[in-house]
């Protein structure tokens, strides 16, 4: 089965002298990505004969868009004038309800330009999240990010590594329903965090903040684009009961007015006065205010519109504003969730215990399987070397689902492995309820530090004997 169909016009991939063919150079660079994320080789279609808009889709393509597990549309006005892309999305969205799974859908949306209104858009999907591969740097016209162009091929790459870690998460969640994981519901949870949609001025900030904290261990929300009508206040409301922050960003402009906003209210400022409602009926919820510095209000210069002013001079009343760099900001948040994460002990009982390990590490382990056998743990099942090479990606994630609690040893394992691990763990664990511990029983290990910033693992560094006492505190 194919992993990833592109879907794209054959405008998107033309150059004059054959380099830096757009669709050629980011199917390259996502292939390279994949395979990290999955670890493994992912298999990527996308047609290269490049059909042109008078010709049909041919019954071999049709089969492969079928066969695929997620399709990546690359999203741009050729797009959405073109019969065959708009042929693909029908046949995999009608591929998608005969299945009736998975629970998210799996498209990805790329946004290579700005494209016509979402009206001309197939339906289903306008309210994906995007990925946009385009900024407002040069004034109000739309600057494309391009792989062969110096500072927008960063940008490029960048944007391109975010998409694979939401192709990775979409394949994760399809294997979770092939093995009718259902999935938990998502209440309230301290590894959730509400990062407010804001103005094109301040998506590259948006877009930094939300590395940032997914790099953290944390859920990020919204995940779908908000919808502009009379949903957006139950779909806001939705998404902060969820999260034990809200981060707000505020730019130069106000921001869009919902179509069924009677008052007149901004995407931005209804986000706002919701997150405060949230902060004054959950005393676990914090709300964050940020400008960034090189805004001022009273600035003669300014083009802050009018009506961002008036917000702005609002919100700035309040205790939980603050103006700084992003830098700072970012150590802000860290210490900021911290604080109300320690303050936030909603863990349910532990009872099942899945201790992860690679086969170079099975004598190593033995000691810490006796201890949670001695404590009365219901072990979930561990004998995945006994599992067929084809099930043990399916297997792993059966047992991470079944779960309370999941502890990944390594000793002679490498600690590319453990990241895998964890992430494969976040993809299961949407709710951020299951306790994660990363144990490491090999002094030589131990100077890897890139474990100590995640704020939703508990890392165990043994010097000497087992440390039974300190796991002990973690599980009980």
């Amino acid at each position: 089965m194919t992993d990833v169909f592109i879907s794209y016009s054959w405008g998107d991939n033309q150059s004059p002298d054959d380099q830096g063919r757009w669709v050629t150079v980011f199917h390259g660079y996502l292939e390279s990505y994949l395979h990290g994320d999955l670890g493994r080789r992912p298999d990527i279609f996308r047609d290269e004969n490049e059909l042109r808009g008078y010709e049909c889709l041919t019954p071999a393509i049709a089969e492969r868009v079928r066969q695929s597990r997620v399709l990546l549309a690359v999203m741009s006005k050729g797009y959405i004038s073109s019969g065959w892309c708009q042929e693909e999305a029908r046949i995999f969205l009608e591929k998608c309800q005969k299945l009736k799974q998975p629970s998210r859908l799996p498209v990805c949306k790329v946004i290579k330009n700005l494209p016509e209104p979402q009206s001309h858009r197939p339906q289903e999907f306008q309210d994906l999240l995007g990925y946009p591969f385009y900024d407002f740097k040069n004034g109000n016209r739309p600057r494309e990010y391009r792989p062969e162009f110096g500072e927008t091929k960063e940008q490029f790459r960048q944007c391109i590594k975010d998409v694979s870690e939401e192709i990775a998460e979409l394949i994760a969640s399809i294997d979770c329903d092939l093995v009718k994981y259902r999935p938990e519901v998502l209440s309230f949870s301290e590894t959730v965090v509400y990062l407010a949609e804001t103005t094109e001025d301040q998506k590259e900030n948006r877009l930094k903040l939300r590395r940032e904290l997914k790099q953290l261990g944390y859920i990020v929300l919204p995940e779908k684009d908000l919808p502009y009508n009379s949903q957006i206040t139950d779909r806001i409301r939705d998404d902060l009961s969820r999260c034990i922050l809200s981060i707000h960003i505020l730019g130069e402009r106000y921001g869009i007015i919902p179509e069924a906003e009677a008052s007149g209210r901004s995407v931005i400022q209804i986000q706002a006065e919701l997150a405060d409602v949230r902060s004054s009926e959950e005393s676990r919820f914090s709300r964050l205010i940020w400008m960034p510095p090189e805004l001022d209000i009273k600035a003669p210069q300014n083009r802050i519109e009018t009506s961002q002013i008036n917000l702005i001079r609002t919100l700035q009343n309040s205790d939980e504003f603050i103006q700084n760099s992003l830098e700072d900001l970012k150590t802000y948040i860290e210490d900021k969730l911290k604080k109300l994460i320690s303050s936030s002990k909603i863990r349910q009982p532990i009872r099942r215990v899945y201790l992860m390990y690679e086969n170079c590490d099975c004598q190593t382990v033995e000691p810490l399987k006796n201890y949670l056998f001695d404590q009365d743990f219901e072990e979930v099942d561990t004998s995945i070397f006994d599992v067929e090479a084809s099930d043990k990606e399916r297997h792993n994630q059966t047992c991470m689902s079944d779960c309370d609690a999941a502890i990944i040893f390594c000793n002679h394992a490498s600690l590319d492995w453990v990241t895998l691990m964890l992430k494969d763990l976040r993809k299961i664990d949407k709710s951020g309820s299951k306790l994660k511990i990363v144990y490491l029983s090999n002094v030589e290990l131990q100077d890897d530090r890139r474990f100590g910033k995640m704020k939703d693992i508990k890392l165990i560094c043994q010097s000497g004997n087992f440390m039974f006492d300190e796991l002990n505190n973690l599980l009980t």
